[in-house]
Formats: structure tokens, C-alpha cells, sequence
């Protein structure tokens, strides 16, 4: 190595591939080139840093889709939300027409909307009713004097009672999204006669929209 160090550059050509220097030490210094370990081990330490840089190429790639894909869930799940509302409604002990009521009585929501049940007096909680909820919908139950945000995301008419005062009639209907009939079904049940009665008006307020 020392020797290659010395080489004298003439005419713009490095001296040992000059034309008057030996062609035998020249493939003298081709041979230690490629025989030297020195040399074997810097090839090969530039082989992996080629292949660690190819690695590392391959990772920030994944990294950006990675990215890209985090941002366009993101702004997928904000634009949905931000057409999402939020209704409330109150669970009171009397209003201008009813005792032991929800109000509104009545909600016309759309999928993916969220019910917020409002403990304005004390003792009522709001839970869904057997058999009054659409198939696939689940079923919630609030404790009493619980306030509860409830998100709607399956289509059709939900019947919902504050337990405590079911039999006084203590009942709310809501329709979430493009409801064309009321289930056949949907007063079958055993309600009590102030129960089913504004069941029928709450029914009748969606009929006339």
C-alpha cells in the first residue's frame, strides 16, 4: 500500500501505467489489490453498508405509505365526524303536557348520530326496549340518575323507556336514517296502555314528515 502511495502522475497518467513501467509489477499491484484482506474486507464492509442502505431505503418507504395511510384514515374519520351531531334529550319528572317524560318524545336522526340522555330529575334512566330496537342493533341500558351518550349506528326504529316508569308511560321513539315503514311488529309487545298510547302519537309524528 505504502508503494501505491508513491505514485508520480506523468502526462496525466499515474506512473505504474505508464508504458516504460514494467507490465509484470503492474499485475503485481492488480494481484495484491485483489488478494490483499485489507482490501477483501473493505469490499465486503461496502457490500453490507449497500445492503444496509438498500434496507434502510425499503423501511422509510414503508414508513411514508405507512404514513400516508394513517393520514387518509384520519382525515376520513374527521370529515365523518364532523357531519356527526350530537342530540340531547331530557329525562324529566313533568313537562308542559306529560309526567314522567322524555323530551323531545320523539327523535328523527341520521346513522352515525349520538343520543345524549340528560339526567335533568332525579330517578329515571333510559334503556332500550325488547323487541323495539332494529336486528342488528345493541341494546343499552343506563343506570339511574345516569347520564349517557349513545351512538346510533344501525337504521330503523328504536323504542326506548326509563325503567322505573315504563308503566306510567315513561317512553321515547327514535327513527335513525331512512325509515320507510314501521315494523309490524313494533308494539306486539306488553306495554302498558300509557306506554302504547304515546308510542302511537310518537309514530304518528313520524308517519306525518
Amino acid at each position: 500500500m505504502l508503494i501505491l502511495m508513491n505514485w508520480r502522475i506523468s502526462n496525466g497518467v499515474p506512473s505504474f501505467v505508464r508504458r516504460d513501467y514494467p507490465s509484470h509489477t503492474f499485475n503485481w499491484y492488480l494481484q495484491y489489490l485483489f488478494n490483499s484482506p485489507q482490501i477483501n474486507h473493505a469490499l465486503h464492509a461496502c457490500a453490507v453498508l449497500g445492503l444496509l442502505e438498500a434496507k434502510l431505503t425499503q423501511l422509510w418507504e414503508l414508513k411514508m405509505i405507512h404514513k400516508l395511510s394513517l393520514a387518509a384514515a384520519l382525515s376520513t374519520l374527521i370529515a365523518g365526524s364532523a357531519f356527526a351531531e350530537v342530540h340531547e334529550v331530557q329525562m324529566l319528572n313533568k313537562t308542559d303536557d306529560s309526567r314522567m317524560a322524555f323530551d323531545p318524545a320523539f327523535l328523527q336522526i341520521s346513522e352515525g348520530d349520538t343520543v345524549k340522555f340528560l339526567a335533568s330529575d332525579k330517578g329515571h334512566n333510559a334503556e332500550t326496549i325488547k323487541g323495539m330496537i332494529p336486528k342488528n342493533a345493541t341494546h343499552f341500558a343506563g343506570k339511574i340518575n345516569e347520564e349517557i351518550e349513545v351512538k346510533f349506528d344501525t337504521t330503523g326504529i328504536y323504542g326506548i323507556k326509563c325503567k322505573p316508569h315504563f308503566a306510567m308511560g315513561m317512553v321515547m321513539t327514535i327513527a335513525v336514517g331512512s325509515v320507510d315503514e314501521i315494523p309490524d311488529t313494533f308494539l306486539e309487545g306488553r306495554l302498558s296502555k300509557n306506554a302504547e298510547k304515546r308510542f302511537k302519537a310518537q309514530i304518528e309524528s313520524l308517519q306525518s314528515q
